[in-house]
């Protein structure tokens, strides 16, 4: 394991009360988050403690290649397109290429385990729910499976239809949220990472709170941003991950971070009821957040 030198902690002012959703700030401010976050050396620290300590923790030697790019790319200021290109060509190297196919499917295992484990532990047994931004479908069936729910009561929704061929959900395209307010045995829509790429996250909580029934559950999770560098390191990962490792360029990522409690005024704007709030991984440099709703009908 290369032990790596933790920079100095960042003195800048916190920035929970930015409102990020700005147009501006999303399509001009930070149109290169690689470039930026290559160039600031927390952030730079953060995505080198997620190769080697995270994705890449049982071939420290791909984690040390990735991370000398990053140190390159900060020392002859590379531009987005070649520190791009620069990542693309290590990943697809053929010996790389196989490490991390490995290592991949590894992670979203251990990934798909611990998911469940947080949420059945965090959320009531649900008649049926949808997944919202559900990716291939794996935590999705994973938890249709935990909960014992029939396929039809476990909806999968996303940008691409990228569910795997033994995925045990049904597939809707994003937004099609008139799936949950016609079938009204789904009681519990889940917003898993999901909302940092919406460019109006509010619209979004609104239309699940009119689609669910009463005493409907919502589920957050998403990043706890109140800093700078916590901002670029996310937003140069998303970058990574859509771009460089799996190639999803469609995918929105607007970089709308957040705060926990700015996240939890805008559900509660919405119409929800705050019910649970949980750190799950305290230590990790993503700083998740998990929050639990409901929808109360006055009486």
């Amino acid at each position: 394991m290369i032990a790596l030198v933790e920079p100095p902690v960042n003195t800048e002012p916190l920035l929970a009360e930015i409102d990020f959703s700005a147009a501006n700030n999303i399509r001009t401010a930070y149109v290169a988050p690689l470039e930026r976050a290559v160039g600031n050396e927390v952030s730079r620290f953060a995505m080198k403690q997620v190769f080697h300590d995270g994705m890449f923790v049982h071939a420290p030697w791909v984690a040390t290649e990735l991370s000398s790019i990053l140190d390159t790319a900060a020392d002859c200021q590379y531009s987005e397109t070649e520190i791009i290109t620069r990542l693309r060509d290590c990943i697809e190297q053929q010996a790389v290429a196989a490490e991390v196919q490995s290592l991949c499917r590894a992670d979203e295992q251990a990934r798909v385990s611990r998911r469940v484990t947080q949420l059945t532990e965090l959320l009531p047994v649900p008649q049926g729910f949808i997944d919202i931004g559900c990716g291939n479908g794996g935590i999705t069936s994973a938890l249709g499976k935990a909960w014992q729910l029939p396929r039809e009561r476990v909806i999968g929704m996303d940008v691409y239809d990228r569910l795997e061929a033994d995925s045990s959900c049904s597939y809707y395209p994003m937004h099609d949220l008139g799936t949950l307010s016609e079938q009204r045995l789904l009681d519990t829509a889940l917003l898993l990472m999901v909302l940092h790429h919406e460019a109006e996250p509010e619209r979004l909580l609104k239309a699940i709170y009119e689609a669910l029934p009463a005493e409907g559950t919502l589920c957050i999770r998403d990043h706890d941003v109140t800093d700078l560098d916590t901002r670029l390191f996310l937003e140069a990962f998303d970058r990574f991950y859509f771009s460089v490792l799996n190639g999803l360029e469609g995918v929105p990522q607007p970089a709308n971070y957040k705060s926990a409690n700015a996240w939890i005024s805008l559900a509660e704007d919405a119409g929800f009821t705050l019910e649970k709030i949980d750190y799950p991984e305290p230590d990790s440099p993503m700083q998740p957040v998990h929050l639990a709703f409901k929808k109360h009908i006055s009486k």
